[in-house]
Parts: structure tokens; sequence; C-alpha cells
């Protein structure tokens, strides 16, 4: 038993060492929580509950800003979309659950049809165009924020992604 959020955080759950039994044990016990059927409208009210929270917690309201990670269209609503598919699809098509990267997760729900290719394309080139800009940024030791009109159309695209699965 856990919260939805523990297991959004297992499918980035990856093993990187040790005893090649224990390895094994932990990829199969992985795999056995992540494609287990879940009802559809509790996932989906977790994720979104979730991720409001997050919003009210660590997002500062400016209009003048884009926060890359939390805000609205931004990468954590990319993660937390992919989770979520990945999660309530999973029973049905256990090769989602291989990965434990974005872009691969988002490869493989294209490749089980869950996601078309457009749609995919679009949430993996935002999410790579906004790591590489916060890879950037932490380089420089600047601030994720970012002017209001940074990516706004990279932003609203990603947007009506999330709410064509999660409103």
């Amino acid at each position: 038993d856990a919260w939805t959020w523990e297991h959004q955080a297992l499918l980035r759950a990856r093993a990187i060492t040790g005893d090649a039994g224990l390895v094994r044990w932990f990829e199969n016990t992985r795999k056995e929580i992540l494609t287990r059927k879940r009802d559809p409208e509790k996932l989906k009210q977790d994720v979104v509950d979730m991720r409001n929270r997050m919003r009210r917690e660590l997002l500062k309201s400016d209009p003048d800003v884009f926060d890359i990670k939390q805000g609205r269209g931004g990468i954590v609503d990319i993660e937390f979309l992919i989770q979520y598919l990945i999660l309530l699809h999973a029973h049905q098509f256990p090769e989602l659950v291989t990965y434990s990267d974005n872009v691969r997760q988002i490869r493989s729900l294209e490749e089980s049809g869950i996601l078309d290719e457009t749609t995919a394309y679009l949430l993996r080139r935002a999410y790579l165009v906004y790591r590489a800009t916060t890879h950037r940024l932490n380089l420089k030791e600047e601030s994720s924020t970012l002017p209001n009109d940074t990516y706004s159309d990279l932003r609203r695209r990603v947007s009506h992604v999330w709410d064509r699965y999660m409103a």
C-alpha cells in the first residue's frame, strides 16, 4: 500500500548498484507494483490534487515570470502527466514501466498508442527544451524563473495537452 505520489516516485526509481539478486528483486517488485490496475478517477484526482498542492506551496505568484519547473505548462506538468498516463495504462502495457526517464517514458507511451505521434513529439521537445534551459541556468547559478513571455507557445501547447487528459 502506498500513496499515488509514492507510485509516481517509483516510476522514476531504478537500481544502480548492488547484489544482482537484490537488483532483480527490486525490478520485479517495482514492476509488480506499477502494473497494478488502478481506479481511473481516483488516480486522476490524486495526481491533480498533488499537482495543485505543489503549485500552492512551491510556485511564487508573479504574473511577470514563468517558473520553468512549477509553472503551468512547465516541467512538472509534463512529468505528472506522463506518470499519470503510465500508472493508468501499465496494467495493459507492462512495457511502460521499463524506463525511469521521461524521454523514454514518453516514447513508450507513443509506441503503445496511448499518445499520438504529434503529442509525444510536443511533450518530448518541450521537456528537452525546458531541461536544457534549466541546466544552463543552474550552471550560471541563476533562478529557474524566466520572463513571462518565454516559451509562451510551448507552454500553451503543453497546457492544452494537460487539460485534455487531466481536466
